[in-house]
């Protein structure tokens, strides 16, 4: 959680039976927390001006101190992603 630690709660997102999610502001920009209750597959809509997504998982096993990391590019303002009951960091590379 490391990653919020100097974020503000902005609201809960609301975006379907089983999904959840968070967003919350850091610097101006926004961190999003997305989880479900089973591996679905998801457009998440963002903020038409993001051209690229930063998606990190939570560390979930023995000896592993860094999250997964990756970038994904923006479509027509959505991001294809598949949640899990792991939750994922979501947040803007570029604006």
């Amino acid at each position: 959680m490391e990653k919020l630690k100097d974020a503000t709660f902005v609201k809960r997102l609301s975006f379907g039976t089983g999904l959840y999610g968070f967003e919350f502001s850091s610097g101006g920009m926004p961190i999003y927390v997305l989880w479900s209750n089973k591996d679905t597959n998801v457009d998440f809509i963002v903020d038409a001006s993001f051209k690229t997504v930063r998606i990190a998982n939570i560390v979930t096993e023995l000896g592993q101190s860094n999250p997964k990391v990756k970038a994904q590019a923006v479509r027509k303002g959505k991001v294809e992603l598949k949640l899990t009951s792991n939750p994922i960091f979501l947040e803007p590379l570029l604006k």
